[in-house]
């Protein structure tokens, strides 16, 4: 990706030397690795244990996209139907939301389109990312390869297939998240300014006529 430095620098306020926050969640059925994945992105060792998220929690990464230092935080959210309309609480405005699923479970794979229903309700503009998690263990895999593929390229979705567990993925994931979440802020405040440029020139058109 190329760097555009002075322009996107005057868009975003020209802030080369300070973190660009963004608030992304994550989402799915409950086991999914929702947790484990914010864990490995923290550096934590990955544990085998599971124990539900009640509520949410968030950590922060930061990383750097075309120059700029972007932080996100990652808010792992609960996945049981019990604190869905708490989690709809944390969602709001977020930024972007990784989308879980774990291909050896095709319950949570058949549940993808009621979470992006989800994500609609309570963060219509959010950037997703599919991530298909327990590449580790695909051997005992129940969703297909062609299916996922089919969904995403159908759905035009940004997927990766890895494991929270070994890593596989994981960093790869985070980084393009920061790229689109990054470019869709750089997009909007084009369009902020391209507005204000219109109704300032039809501000000044209606003066001269007066």
């Amino acid at each position: 990706m190329k760097s555009h430095r002075s322009k996107h620098s005057s868009l975003l306020g020209n802030q080369q030397d300070k973190s660009l926050h963004y608030k992304i969640v994550m989402v799915g059925n409950s086991g999914v690795g929702k947790t484990a994945l914010v864990e490995k992105l923290s550096g934590n060792n990955f544990s085998d244990t599971h124990i539900p998220t009640v509520g949410a929690q968030f950590t922060s990464k930061e990383t750097i996209i075309n120059e700029h230092k972007v932080s996100l935080e990652l808010w792992d959210t609960a996945g049981q139907e019990v604190f869905r309309s708490l989690v709809g609480l944390y969602t709001r405005e977020a930024n972007g939301a990784f989308l879980l699923f774990d291909i050896t479970s095709k319950l949570s794979y058949d549940d993808i389109p009621k979470w992006l229903d989800f994500l609609k309700e309570n963060a219509p503009t959010a950037k997703i990312v599919i991530f298909g998690n327990k590449s580790d263990i695909s051997e005992q895999r129940e969703v297909s390869e062609t299916e996922i593929q089919k969904f995403v390229e159908e759905n035009q979705f940004i997927y990766f297939e890895g494991s929270a567990k070994t890593g596989l993925n994981v960093n790869d994931a985070f980084e393009r998240m920061a790229e689109i979440v990054l470019e869709g802020d750089i997009t909007k405040k084009r369009m902020e300014n391209k507005k204000l440029k219109v109704d300032n020139q039809n501000e000044g058109s209606q003066k001269c006529c007066l």
